[in-house]
């Protein structure tokens, strides 16, 4: 019982990583759409 839940434990911290990067990105594309229509805003004032 014990070595089948580290077992799966450890199979759930790379899928967690995997997770964390991909929210990273879309925190950074939207960082950076952000960016642009801030950019886009001051320019048309």
């Amino acid at each position: 019982m014990l070595w089948s839940d580290s077992v799966e434990r450890e199979e759930e911290v790379p899928r967690a990583a995997r997770e964390a990067h991909a929210m990273l990105r879309r925190a950074w594309v939207l960082l950076a759409v952000a960016a642009v229509v801030v950019m886009g805003v001051l320019g048309l004032r």
